[in-house]
């Protein structure tokens, strides 16, 4: 090969290896998307967080690899929260070295446009306070996550709570939720 053609024309035997080997992937029940996206592996029994790069998607699972040799249980449950949006409980299906194959338990606990939505109210939180993020949030209808509406009703009552105690008046017990008085 002279220095100038850096390309070698592929001999046949590897090229007609290659062509079975993508046959054999398209027989698959579900193809698998070749994604190389960044993400985060929460473990529910602990709460440890594994960053990771999800290497494929599917309806139904996910291929990630995690910075660390997790050496995850089967029996764990996690949550795979994608940077791009979106979140799906997941149970490993296999893992071998840093590489995890995970199946998803149920549907996409958090969409991607709902992640979208809690990302700018967080921007809102850091900008502006937490009253601001809080009417973001309700604006942007996304109490339809339960955590999310139960963390914001909380942290509403608290400042309620705090302002209260500030000025002199007397404090509601903290069971007592501001939007449950209207």
């Amino acid at each position: 090969m002279d220095d100038d053609n850096v390309f070698e024309p592929v001999p046949k035997a590897e090229f007609q290896v290659n062509a079975v080997c993508q046959e054999r992937i398209e027989r698959r029940k579900i193809p698998r998307k070749q994604v190389r996206t960044k993400a985060k592996l929460i473990i529910d029994s602990d709460g440890t967080v594994l960053n990771c790069v999800v290497l494929n998607l599917t309806e139904e699972g996910a291929m990630v690899d995690v910075d660390i040799d997790s050496g995850i249980s089967m029996a764990t449950v996690a949550a795979l929260q994608l940077e791009t949006g979106g979140t799906f409980l997941a149970k490993p299906k296999w893992a071998a070295e840093a590489k995890i194959g995970l199946n998803f338990v149920g549907g996409q606990i958090i969409s991607g446009e709902t992640a979208r939505r809690m990302r700018a109210a967080a921007d809102v939180l850091d900008d502006r306070g937490i009253m601001a993020a809080i009417e973001t949030i309700r604006l942007a209808d996304n109490f339809n996550v339960k955590e999310l509406r139960h963390l914001g009703n909380e942290a509403e009552a608290s400042i309620i709570r705090l302002r209260a105690f500030l000025v002199g008046e007397p404090i509601k017990p903290s069971g007592v939720h501001a939007r449950s008085e209207q």
